[in-house]
């Protein structure tokens, strides 16, 4: 605009021309000296920033233990200002514009992490404390899996995509185990459990009178059929707690044949 300003001799003339061109170069010299500035200080702080690429993949934490993906904002940040640097013609290291083009791939693996650790923490609050020791192989087996992207891969690791297939095999799995348990946990067990505990043993009719020799009598057969009744609920748990057990063990017999193998390949 000043320059279209500057060709319009007749406004230039003005008496107080020359009182706001001083004060428009004053300000534009700030502005250049700020962006200079500014410049440097960002082409400094490139490396730094750099340094979230040597940061774990996944961390847990400190006070709740919840998984948690360790993408470090200053290196997104540093990859959205060279981006836009660019657009408007600055110069930008080698460095910056290596990030840039990774931009893509850190946000695809951020959103597949994001997913599988969601998904992680679904499962595990699904597993109630008292089937903790039950299920302590599965659960262990999948801590290893994790446990590469918590001490070993970082975001600079070339081999993040079997990472995520190994983590999102082994939480298939481990979904499926626990989701079959608590299947028969809540339609076998607990709700036998649930008819056992309101079971009447004494049955008191109010629509009838009895004889002491007519309750005894009434009272005798009313509990055969609920000690019937009892007894096959209590076979049913019995029978569904046996093949939970049987389930855990077949999974960690797959599972330690399933390690085997790939240990060998």
């Amino acid at each position: 605009p000043m320059q279209h300003f500057a060709q319009n001799k007749a406004l230039m003339a003005m008496k107080e021309s020359k009182k706001v061109i001083k004060m428009y170069n004053r300000v534009a010299k700030a502005l250049v000296e700020f962006e200079t500035l500014w410049h440097q200080a960002w082409l400094k702080g490139i490396e730094q920033q750099r340094s979230g690429l040597s940061a774990p993949l996944l961390v847990r934490h400190p006070d709740s233990g919840q998984l948690l993906v360790n993408l470090d904002k200053e290196l997104m940040q540093l990859i959205r200002e060279a981006k836009y640097l660019q657009l408007i013609g600055v110069h930008v290291p080698e460095a910056a514009r290596t990030l840039l083009l990774q931009e893509e791939k850190f946000n695809y693996y951020f959103s597949q992490l994001s997913f599988a650790v969601h998904e992680y923490e679904g499962v595990m609050s699904r597993v109630q404390p008292v089937f903790k020791p039950l299920l302590k192989p599965h659960l262990e087996d999948m801590e290893k899996k994790v446990a590469p992207g918590m001490f070993i891969l970082t975001w600079a690791s070339m081999n993040i995509d079997g990472y995520l297939h190994r983590f999102k095999q082994g939480l298939a799995r481990l979904e499926e185990l626990v989701r079959k348990v608590m299947d028969i946990v809540d339609n076998r067990v607990e709700a036998n459990l649930q008819a056992i505990q309101h079971t009447l043993l004494v049955e008191l009719p109010a629509d009838r009178s009895f004889t002491y020799e007519e309750f005894i009598a009434a009272q005798d057969k009313f509990q055969k059929a609920q000690a019937q009744q009892l007894a096959v609920r209590n076979e049913e748990v019995a029978c569904a707690i046996a093949d939970v057990i049987s389930l855990v063990e077949v999974r960690s017999v797959a599972q330690c044949s399933s390690s085997s193998n790939s240990a060998v390949s």
